[in-house]
């Protein structure tokens, strides 16, 4: 399979984008990483409804220990 560079650099370019606007938003927010993505998880489940606690556990490969309700 020919891997097309221009149209590979150019997506590497919008995930470095989207990092770095992630990345601002945490400091902004004054989190940490895993407690942002938490948070992100928990509101973009695609349906607006706060996602299970086990999904949750499952998506971020954490023990149930970690995440308390």
């Amino acid at each position: 399979m020919k891997i097309n560079n221009k149209r590979f650099s150019e997506y590497n370019s919008i995930i470095k984008e989207y990092d770095k606007m992630y990345r601002d938003a945490i400091k902004t927010l004054g989190l940490n990483d895993s407690s942002f993505w938490i948070l992100y998880t928990l509101r973009d489940d695609g349906g607006g409804e706060l996602l299970k606690k086990r999904l949750l556990i499952e998506t971020f490969f954490h023990l149930k220990q970690l995440i308390q309700s």
